[in-house]
């Protein structure tokens, strides 16, 4: 989404009832800015969740500005852990009891 430098979305996940947000800031200063497209998507009322993925186990909770959807922040290898979580879910709901 977008196109200019801090208007883009790293990720969107385009769910039935609405989107999931998710902006990879890999650095040891994930700062947000009012400016950046995740803070003003929050705000959308077609916007499930946003998530900023960070580089550091300690940087992690809510974003502090007032949007509609918490902007949540979580280090990377928590949310490759839930993800992976998530996928192992999925897999074992969708195969069927022969299997």
């Amino acid at each position: 989404m977008g196109g200019k430098k801090n208007r883009e979305i790293d990720i969107v996940v385009s769910l039935p009832r609405g989107r999931i947000l998710i902006e990879v800031k890999y650095r040891n200063d994930p700062t947000l800015e009012i400016s950046d497209a995740i803070v003003e998507q929050a705000n959308d009322p077609e916007t499930l969740g946003a998530i900023v993925v960070t580089k550091t186990a300690g940087d992690f909770g809510v974003v502090p500005f007032p949007t509609r959807i918490p902007i949540v922040k979580i280090p990377a290898f928590a949310f490759l852990y839930l993800l992976g979580h998530a996928e192992r879910i999925s897999r074992a709901e969708t195969r069927s009891p022969l299997e």
